[in-house]
């Protein structure tokens, strides 16, 4: 079946590029509810806010009803398919708001014909336009449209190089020319595909940052205020803050990723990518200058759902993820998507998947292994709050020694902006993937 697709590939989209297949690929496999629970707990203060017993989950407020059996609702393993059907088809805020109500009843199914929107089939054919059907999310990582808004989001790298010359990229230029690259490809096959970027320099609010806070600041702080997500104390610095940097990172960092994740669940994809660029969290070598020295060190790895740290489960959005995930399929549909995709990364790239006896120490405290080389648990936002399965890549070290150079050469031209060569190698790699997982699941 390969055969026909690779010959119309390379004729439409990337002649020069060989497509290779992964000889080892992951048996069908399903989790047991304790499996996945101990891949979804990484810190044991998270063991205080559930209880698993014979009828289901149940989910406490905090670790002193925990203590004294007060729970906050149970969600009983029969009604497990309502409860993800009802998170598929509802806003989070409407969820919130029946399982408010819930307590240790069970959800009545007769209420909730009208409401539920049963998801759409994908069957991978062998037309011309094999990926008619799919749904595909992108969310190419972080704003920035120019150095100085780089250095604001903190996503800027510039790099020392041994001959003393400094190059510098930024993460969100990468990222966004790598999504368009990307949805360009896979929508010639058919599929539909959301960007949450949809301009380089706009956030997820389809608005650069400095407009948004002329536009939006003072209403998104009150909101947030009112909810308990802030303090007084923040919000009044928040409101009277002109340092954006400080407004991006008190604030904006959080809020707009619940847009990226709302606009997500809202299109209700087949399938979502994570876009983002790496960095080597063990190089903290920097010269005088602030310039930061290259690293020889260089993997990819990838991110599914789990690995709940402490402080991850004060919130009911946060419990109501985790119960989420743990009674659903979702870990297993995203490590098979991230196995594919990052073992053809590591292809396309020459770059090896992150080890599990690593050295990038902060992973030791958030993060998973699932068994399967460069795929780790790790509760990030998006990780949590996205529908269904979820590949959060992890592409490359920017500050690699090599890395860089090539990044920093910018031959290639995508919608008018000047980019790297091998932002179409990472696209290609993320595609890579795509293609053989639904080849290996056939349906969606």
């Amino acid at each position: 079946m390969w055969h026909w697709l690779f010959t119309l590939l390379s004729i439409i989209s990337f002649p020069d590029q060989e497509l290779k297949e992964v000889v080892h690929t992951p048996p069908e496999f399903q989790m047991s509810l304790n499996e996945k629970i101990n891949l979804s707990v990484k810190s044991p203060a998270v063991k205080y806010y559930y209880r698993v017993n014979n009828k289901g989950i149940e989910l406490y407020a905090s670790p002193n009803d925990w203590k004294y059996g007060r729970k906050e609702s149970l969600i009983y393993y029969d009604e497990s398919v309502l409860y993800n059907k009802i998170y598929y088809s509802l806003t989070i805020n409407k969820v919130i708001d029946l399982y408010s109500k819930k307590g240790e009843q069970k959800f009545n199914p007769e209420k909730f014909g009208g409401l539920i929107i049963e998801p759409e089939l994908f069957i991978f054919n062998s037309s011309s336009r094999p990926l008619e059907g799919l749904r595909v999310a992108l969310d190419p990582g972080h704003f920035a449209g120019n150095v100085k808004e780089a250095i604001e989001e903190m996503r800027l790298a510039r790099i020392r190089m041994p001959d003393k010359k400094v190059l510098e990229v930024f993460e969100a230029e990468l990222t966004y020319t790598t999504a368009l690259f990307l949805r360009d490809t896979l929508q010639k096959l058919g599929a539909t595909v959301l960007m949450t970027r949809n301009k380089h320099g706009w956030t997820a609010f389809d608005k650069t940052f400095s407009q948004w806070i002329a536009d939006d600041l003072t209403d998104a702080v009150i909101g947030d205020l009112r909810e308990g997500y802030i303090s007084q104390a923040t919000a009044n610095k928040l409101l009277i803050s002109s340092n954006k940097r400080y407004i991006f990172k008190a604030f904006f960092h959080r809020y707009e990723l619940h847009q990226r994740a709302k606009k997500i669940n809202k299109f209700r994809p087949h399938l979502t990518l994570i876009l983002h660029y790496n960095a080597d969290s063990q190089n903290r070598r920097w010269d005088a200058q602030g310039n930061q020295y290259s690293t020889k060190n260089n993997y990819n790895m990838t991110f599914v759902p789990g690995a709940y740290i402490a402080g991850e489960m004060r919130y009911k959005e946060q419990r109501l993820n985790f119960a989420r995930i743990v009674l659903s399929d979702q870990i297993e549909r995203s490590i098979e998507l991230s196995y594919f995709v990052g073992t053809r990364l590591n292809q396309r790239l020459g770059v090896d998947a992150y080890p599990a006896n690593g050295k990038q120490y902060y992973l030791l405290k958030v993060a998973n292994y699932t068994g399967f080389e460069g795929v780790y648990a790790r509760n990030l936002a998006l990780t949590r709050m996205i529908n269904g399965p979820i590949c959060y890549g992890e592409t490359l070290f920017q500050d690699n020694v090599d890395e860089i150079k090539r990044l920093a050469n910018k031959t290639l031209e995508i919608e008018g902006i000047k980019t790297s060569e091998r932002v179409r190698e990472v696209a290609l790699g993320y595609f890579d993937g795509i293609m053989a997982f639904v080849n290996y699941k056939k349906v969606l």
